[in-house]
């Protein structure tokens, strides 16, 4: 006899790289008196929206606009993603339950209390005409947690059996357990910091890593940024947007040096941060590993080359690269799971990664 209910929900992300809006299609059978929880999923037809440059410009000039302008930006982008919904919908012939949205992140100051994603939940849910699930890092963040990062309740429910689970967006983060507990955290930035290199060069992004792979590691580049206080911090830890761009990018941007010598280095230093973050696990020995990779930053064919290069040295390394879909569609499948797991009143928001004090059921609902 089969067990558990299906939710069926689009996940909506988008990242902080401005390349679009990622769509998905999820189904999970989820059981909330089974510790597996899910006992099912598929990932439907998923596709991502680029971004109008109107958008781009309106998104990344924001964070240092008015409150008129941000709560007018919240209630257009709310709408305008509906549109897209709607499309999707049309174009894929599917009518899910509910719409998961992480929204558009402007500002994340967990120290502070503050984590701010816009597209106004209400507005999506009364344009596209589906219960809308959002704002999911808002009660965790309350209970004096990170609200990030989020990706372990899919590594823990979705993807199983692995060391560890790295995932390279515009930031990149790593998730492990040991010994029945999860840690979680972000390593640092990546794309972000390579795309807007690649644009001195004309290009919106360094396809394969082929400018890096020209140039060579600055070790004074490389020892100013490693030297910045967030990358000897303990987590729990999560990124800002914004302190990637006030702490990181002045570095890269000083074009004294060579473009491809910057680009190098920013691979350099992501892929030396990530052995390292792997070898924080404990004190043990750590001699085989298998690692899951996921994200666009998977790609860069000289970032990876260089992240099992560092590894190498330290461990026996096997790097695990799933289907494109998954790869590309993860964030918005987790999205989905988050939202599923909210109307089924299963907690989302995991304390033992976050730092919150208990685990928290995130996520605000609206109906349309």
């Amino acid at each position: 006899m089969m067990t558990g209910t299906w939710y069926e929900g689009l996940g909506l992300m988008s990242g902080s790289s401005l390349d679009g809006l990622d769509i998905a299609f999820c189904r999970f059978r989820i059981d909330p008196e089974n510790t597996g929880i899910v006992l099912d999923w598929e990932l439907g037809p998923a596709e991502t929206v680029s971004l109008p440059d109107a958008w781009k410009q309106r998104l990344s000039r924001l964070p240092e606009g008015s409150a008129r302008d941000l709560v007018q930006a919240d209630a257009d982008l709310g709408r305008y993603w509906g549109e897209l919904c709607l499309q999707f919908m049309e174009r894929h012939k599917c009518r899910p339950g509910f719409i998961a949205s992480h929204g558009h992140t402007l500002f994340h100051w967990p120290e502070r209390g503050v984590s701010t994603q816009i597209g106004s939940g209400a507005g999506l849910s009364a344009l596209a005409g589906l219960p809308v699930v959002c704002d999911f890092r808002a009660a965790d963040v309350v209970l004096g947690g990170q609200g990030a990062p989020l990706a372990p309740l899919a590594d823990r429910y979705l993807f199983p059996g692995y060391d560890y689970y790295l995932n390279i967006g515009g930031i990149a983060n790593i998730s492990f357990e040991r010994e029945g507990c999860w840690t979680a955290f972000d390593i640092g930035p990546a794309n972000q910091i390579f795309n807007a290199l690649a644009l001195e060069a004309g290009q919106d992004y360094d396809k394969g890593g082929e400018l890096a792979a020209r140039g060579r590691v600055d070790q004074t580049l490389l020892e100013h940024v490693d030297a910045l206080p967030y990358f000897s911090k303990a987590p729990p830890k999560s990124l800002d947007n914004g302190w990637v761009g006030r702490e990181v990018w002045p570095y890269y941007a000083d074009k004294r040096l060579p473009l491809s010598d910057r680009l190098c280095t920013a691979v350099e230093q992501l892929a030396r941060q990530t052995v390292r973050a792997i070898r924080s696990r404990g004190p043990e020995q750590i001699e085989k590993i298998r690692l899951f990779a996921t994200g666009g930053g998977i790609y860069n064919t000289f970032l990876m080359d260089r992240i099992a290069a560092n590894l190498s040295e330290k461990m026996q390394a096997e790097m695990v690269i799933p289907e494109a879909r998954v790869v590309e569609f993860k964030e918005a499948l987790l999205m989905a799971l988050m939202g599923a797991f909210r109307l089924a009143g299963v907690p989302n928001c995991m304390a033992e990664v976050t730092g919150a004090k208990r685990d928290s059921i995130g996520g605000a609902v609206y109906e349309p």
